[in-house]
């Protein structure tokens, strides 16, 4: 195979390819399984060298045991290197352009409980680089039922009856590298896939996980303990300032840890002990909010969740590899709210962006179904500005502006700064400012309240730049210090697109208001007023008004659509292009 595989000629414009992706599974009567895999790639220059020096082997420690059997680097004299192999990490030195990477090794499955004698795999068909072959096969007792299916691609499995075991091999050959473009979506969401899964169907993942999970949500005296003293000075609280103040307190006192000795992969801690220990993952965080909620006498669930960037996972058949997340949906008397326990610095009312279109099971009663969680879920996100800024004799400029920021943006403000002192705080926003004045002196700085887990974080700061007016002859010229204004992105830079844009703006809505003074002896030329975009994505607009002293600014950009579908694409490309161009326009000033 090596012999006969491709060369960098044939592939000019990229680093690697795989010769061979092999995975062979036999499931066994007695229920375990064991996996075996053969894995090819040659490397054409430096950067594949890079990428593949250090190879890491996924695997699930708590339910499967690797072997590696061989990991070496064979030469293109076919000489062959040993590389270092440490728990699942292989290093593969010397390796040269051409040079090939040759790895086995096994994984044995050891699944319990309701899932013992299940499997399930989701195998990828086409990577970022080119694949000469690609093959998966299954061999399987005849008696065991299991569903499969393919995405993106229309392929069948060749069949043979082996004695009493069924084997299934699918295979593909010399496909081509997945066009990598700036913010695409995963992968595994526009790649050719194969699901295989002897899981019936999701409600079965959801009472297997609701067996294993809801003993660990059991009060003890300390929970009720913690809970009572929650409400000891407002015992009439209403039943959403119950769940808020719960919320809180497990956010603001239980540090997210994942440490592989402490956490299962599907079980969670006794609730009791997340709250002694004050440490806890997703999921045991989740068994806390649980127990504590059931002492308030409001019933909730766990969900398994994954984020939108993991992949969407709608073509998904029933696996537990679906999910890499857990939170929490509460019965409220305005329906089910999903709260986050892990999300550090988020108000009440605002789940994170990430989670937002990622997939999710309900881990209760008549759950057949994945849900992917609406925008509706989470409070928007938006950024308000008040601005003002003063043109000085020596040509530099003071500026001060009064932010407001809501959901996402406040939890990321707060990140950046609610654990730093005054000092530093300042060294931070320097820093961020520098990027674009690099003559920039910081006043001010006045960060309130940044401790409390509201919805909105509001904060005043104030700059002084140095030489900011440019000046050609008798004319000066002004650019408009926004403070989100769109910079030229990536994502817009390509004459087409193989697939749609994601996330294409952090914010539902930015508004920015600013009054520049300027000086008694200048005044605007040829200023028009408004200028305006519209398009499916989104709306934008900025208006100037002069009133013989101040130059009233007024920027507007609100989004409508997240995602960007290719066959809108050079619509978008024209709407973002524009906003990028009046964002970094210049106000010509001359003299009276």
């Amino acid at each position: 195979m090596i012999a006969d595989s491709s060369t960098h000629e044939d592939y000019p414009d990229d680093n690697s390819m795989i010769i061979l992706m092999d995975k062979k599974r036999v499931v066994y009567p007695e229920c375990g399984s064991i996996t075996e895999h053969e894995l090819l790639i040659k490397v054409f220059n430096q950067e594949g060298i890079e990428k593949f020096q250090e190879y890491g082997i996924g695997y699930n420690s708590y339910k499967q045991r690797l072997v590696i059997e061989e990991g070496v680097v064979i030469k293109q004299d076919g000489s062959r290197i040993q590389g270092d192999k440490n728990r699942n990490q292989v290093v593969f030195k010397t390796l040269e352009p051409d040079d090939v990477i040759y790895l086995k090794w096994k994984l044995e499955d050891y699944q319990s409980g309701d899932m013992l004698g299940h499997f399930w795999d989701v195998e990828s068909l086409s990577y970022p680089i080119p694949v000469q072959t690609v093959r998966y096969s299954l061999l399987v007792p005849k008696q065991i039922e299991f569903q499969y299916k393919t995405m993106n691609i229309d392929l069948k499995p060749k069949i043979t009856e082996i004695e009493e075991n069924m084997l299934y091999s699918w295979q593909t050959n010399n496909e081509d590298a997945i066009e990598q473009e700036y913010q695409m979506p995963n992968s595994k969401d526009v790649g050719k896939v194969l699901f295989v899964s002897s899981i019936p169907d999701w409600q079965y993942i959801a009472d297997w996980y609701k067996k294993i999970a809801t003993t660990k949500t059991k009060s003890s005296y300390e929970i009720t303990e913690v809970v009572n003293s929650l409400f000891v000075d407002e015992p009439d609280l209403d039943q959403k300032e119950k769940v808020k103040r719960i919320y809180e307190y497990i956010i603001e006192n239980i540090t997210y840890s994942s440490v592989s000795f402490r956490q299962s992969a599907y079980v969670p801690q006794k609730a009791r002990d997340v709250l002694v220990n004050r440490l806890g993952d997703c999921k045991d965080v989740s068994a806390l909010s649980i127990a504590m909620l059931k002492e308030i006498g409001v019933n909730a669930y766990f969900v398994l969740a994954d984020t939108y960037d993991y992949a969407l996972n709608k073509n998904q058949l029933p696996s537990i590899a679906a999910f890499t997340h857990c939170i929490v949906a509460v019965e409220t008397d305005e329906g089910l709210r999903y709260l986050d326990h892990t999300a550090q610095n988020y108000d009440y009312s605002t789940i994170p962006s990430s989670m937002i279109d990622g997939c999710c099971l309900l881990i209760m009663e008549n759950q057949n179904e994945l849900i992917f969680l609406p925008s509706e879920y989470s409070n928007t996100t938006d950024v308000i500005r008040y601005s003002n800024m003063k043109i000085l004799s020596d040509k530099s400029v003071l500026i001060n502006k009064k932010s407001i920021k809501t959901g996402d943006l406040a939890a990321g403000m707060r990140r950046s700064y609610r654990y730093k002192n005054q000092k530093k705080r300042e060294k931070r926003l320097t820093e961020i400012l520098a990027n674009e004045f690099p003559a920039v002196k910081l006043e001010k700085l006045i960060m309130n309240d940044f401790d409390k887990l509201t919805h909105e974080v509001h904060y005043e700061y104030e700059y002084s730049v140095e030489d900011y007016i440019t000046t050609a002859g008798e004319f000066y010229f002004l650019k408009i210090p926004w403070a989100d204004n769109k910079e030229p992105s990536k994502a817009i830079s390509y004459e087409t697109r193989e697939y749609p844009i994601i996330r294409w703006n952090y914010a539902n809505h930015c508004r920015e208001e600013m009054i520049i003074e300027i000086p008694n002896d200048l005044k605007p030329v040829d200023l028009q007023n408004k200028y305006e975009f519209t398009s499916f994505a989104g709306e934008y607009s900025l208006t100037l008004q002069f009133d013989g002293k101040n130059l009233k600014c007024t920027r507007f950009l609100n989004r409508k659509e997240t995602d960007i579908p290719i066959d809108k694409y050079k619509e978008f490309k024209e709407f973002y292009s524009n906003i990028v161009n009046i964002d970094k326009m210049q106000i010509l000033l001359e003299k009276k």
